[in-house]
């Protein structure tokens, strides 16, 4: 049998990618393969895919709930008896709780999990996921040869009569000489027989009731004859007097032995109506291919067509238009009105995308609030200024929803094949690209795809391997930046900060490619690397008497680091191999990751603070958080954003926000330091306010590992 059939799945279906973290770290210790989906419409395209031993079903998702993922589960053959445990975290009254039974879940896990017990539940379904597939392999093996039917027919004949799949017997003529009931039910009415009719009378090849099988040269008993089972998933069918229906259909040979020979003795013939099923697993393919909150197609299926129209294109010499479009000020709607009228102006911004182009055109929802159009004609660039504008047009229009009025705009990026050579990937690079030069250029507005652009994209890409190359050719760096106590003037800790120069080349800036390595992944292992040099060299100084242990190093965590399942285990892998004390190490976010799931940022940062590392909120200011997020997560300190200290000597508000920031955090007992402090003016405002450490050009540069060094034999013998 197949590897990957053997294997158990558990397939996890929430739409907040922490919570599947949290998930995969209870589950990864199980002998089982864990699979992942943030949509009902990802879980059900996976559950085609796999053989499932068990699901959690989050209830809350946007778009398909949990409810309508378990109703379609529970409609296909396929995984209509697979375990659905639902979780969530909404109220535990019965109606809620029937509701979820009717859907067809097992059981119920309230959120917060209590980890001890999903881990004996699933361990339990996984076990009987075992017995079912040992219990299924059993009943093949009794299929398998007519000696084995023949000794075991009378103590089967039970099950056989019982089953729910029709079951024929078969003399080698095609003559009917056994029928269980549900073969009975299934072709005849309750006083007719079956037994010595034929069974070209019954089954065909197609749908049409003319196309009889013709049972001596069909391939079953063709197959059979040689001792060999014939299995056939689709292509036959089965009538009655008033209705055809596709059927799916096992034919185990029946032999005997005469005088020492094995010789064919007619078919066991097991079939199943499979009208049902194949309805569901149509409307599983159209949810895999389809958006199902707006009815488009979907990413998937706009790279199987953007494929196809490119070979037409070729073929037919017309010119294909490849349209990028994001809605403006959506997250605004989204955070003043809800998810639910969100979901509302998608729709309706669908609707009107349709209104704005022929029948014969494309269009696909590609992510949250960002559509596709693909418009293949003769007159490209014609028909792209005329659609787009139509589309601007379209979308300025107010939208009233649930009472409310609001104006969005809709930003373009066009590009059009083939005046930019480019396979489907690259089209719509093109096109994203166009479409951020629109955002750029004030919004509401479209702009084509240009050289100019092409230009940025090759640098980009050249950049980008090069990037690819910078760790393993030692071109990347740190630089050390010294953080200053108020109170004691002496060094309180260091930011670790990461620079590149690429051999030959001119340094290139953070700025530059710290996003480029966000976007690639790349900044998964740049980080680690980081982390793990910063702690060596803190260790370093410290056993060279040049710092010591109430001295910190302050790392940056990205974004893309905190949605890594095994984040925490790497830091702690990182401080036992460099000897490192966990209370030497802060680790920074910024502000805005507090709000992105707080409740699953807050089970993360607490395995870290648990871990004895300090945390910290960089940028404090600049993002959405507010200081309820400070008080509920485990964070030690804030840093205050330099946009607030650089003017802090003329601009007022600058000053009083500082002071505000600096009393709140007192008042949750939590550390300040301000960022970019570049004069001493500055510096003695931040000490009359009561910040607690500063960092910036006034105290020192980023500094080598040479030059810090230096700094701090000639900052400690100025101390002393």
């Amino acid at each position: 049998m197949d590897t990957l059939q053997q294997r158990q799945y558990i397939l996890i279906v929430d739409d907040q990618p922490a919570n599947l973290v949290s998930y995969e770290a209870l589950l990864e210790d199980f002998d089982a393969s864990l699979l992942t989906a943030t949509s009902g419409s990802e879980a059900l395209a996976l559950l085609l895919r796999y053989e499932v031993a068990l699901v959690l079903l989050d209830v809350q998702m946007p778009g398909m709930d949990g409810f309508e993922v378990a109703h379609l589960m529970r409609k296909s053959r396929r995984t209509q008896s697979v375990p659905i445990i639902f979780v969530t975290a909404i109220s535990k009254e019965q109606r809620y709780v029937f509701r979820g039974y009717e859907a067809g879940a097992v059981d119920y896990l309230t959120k917060p999990i209590e980890p001890e017990i999903l881990r004996r539940k699933a361990r339990v379904f996984l076990d009987l996921d075992a017995k079912n597939r040992q219990l299924r392999d059993s009943l093949d093996v009794i299929r398998k040869s007519l000696r084995e039917v023949q000794e075991l027919k009378d103590r089967n004949d039970l099950l056989l009569r019982s089953v729910g799949e029709g079951i024929l017997g078969l003399d080698t003529q095609g003559y009917i000489i056994f029928a269980n009931p549900a073969a009975e039910s299934a072709l005849i009415t309750h006083d007719q027989s079956l037994i010595n009719t034929h069974i070209s009378d019954y089954f065909l090849t197609t749908p049409d009731p003319l196309d009889r099988m013709s049972w001596l040269d069909s391939a079953v008993r063709e197959t059979c004859s040689r001792g060999t089972r014939y299995q056939e998933q689709q292509g036959f069918y089965a009538h009655t007097d008033n209705r055809v229906f596709p059927v799916e259909m096992t034919a185990t040979p029946m032999m005997t032995l005469v005088r020492g020979v094995s010789e064919f003795a007619g078919v066991v013939l097991v079939f199943k109506d499979i009208t049902d099923r194949q309805a569901t697993e149509q409307q599983l393919r159209q949810l895999a291919q389809y958006d199902s909150l707006t009815g488009l197609a979907n990413r998937n299926l706009l790279s199987s067509v953007l494929l196809q129209s490119l070979m037409r294109t070729e073929q037919s010499g017309h010119e294909l238009v490849v349209i990028y479009l994001d809605v403006d000020r959506f997250k605004m709607v989204n955070d003043s009105f809800g998810h639910d009228l969100g979901d509302l102006l998608l729709q309706d911004v669908a609707a009107r995308l349709r209104e704005c182009v022929r029948d014969t055109d494309f269009i696909a929802r590609v992510g949250g609030d960002e559509f596709s159009i693909l418009l293949e004609t003769t007159d490209c660039r014609h028909t792209a200024n005329l659609v787009a504008s139509k589309i601007i047009q379209s979308i300025a229009q107010p939208f009233v929803l649930q009472g409310h009025e609001m104006h969005v705009g809709a930003s373009l990026g066009v590009v059009i094949y083939p005046e930019a050579k480019r396979d489907a990937y690259g089209l719509m690079r093109c096109a994203d690209l166009a479409m951020y030069k629109a955002k750029s250029m004030g919004r509401n507005n479209y702009q084509f795809f240009t050289s100019d652009l092409e230009s940025q994209i090759s640098e980009s890409v050249r950049l980008e391997n090069r990037l690819r190359r910078a760790l393993e050719q030692d071109e990347m760096f740190l630089v050390f930046q010294p953080q200053l106590d108020f109170k004691t003037s002496k060094i309180a800790g260091f930011e670790a900060l990461l620079r590149w120069h690429p051999e030959g080349l001119e340094p290139v800036s953070p700025v530059r490619f710290i996003p480029l390595a966000e976007d690639t992944g790349m900044i998964v292992e740049i980080g680690e690397w980081v982390l793990r040099q910063a702690c060596r060299q803190l260790v370093a100084w410290q056993r060279q008497g040049l710092c010591g242990k109430q001295q910190k190093m302050a790392v940056n965590l990205s974004v893309r680091q905190l949605r890594e399942t095994d984040l925490v285990s790497r830091v702690r892998l990182i401080l036992s191999e460099e000897n490192m004390d966990p209370a030497c190490l802060e680790l920074e976010i910024t502000e805005s990751m507090l709000v992105d799931d707080p409740e699953a940022m807050f089970a993360l940062l607490r395995e870290i603070s648990q871990l004895g590392v300090s945390l910290s909120v960089d940028d404090f200011g600049t993002g959405y958080s507010s200081m309820l997020y400070l008080k509920q997560m485990p964070i030690n300190a804030v840093k205050i954003d330099r946009t607030f200290i650089k003017d802090i000597e003329r601009n007022r508000s600058d000053a009083a926000i500082t002071r505000g920031v600096i009393a709140l955090a007192h008042s949750l007992s939590l550390q300040v330091v301000a960022e970019g402090v570049e004069t001493s003016s500055i510096a003695d405002f931040l000490k009359a306010s009561g910040c607690d450490m500063l960092q910036g050009y006034w105290f020192s540069h980023p500094l080598t590992v040479e030059l810090m060094s230096e700094f701090l034999r000639h900052h400690a013998a100025r101390v002393h």
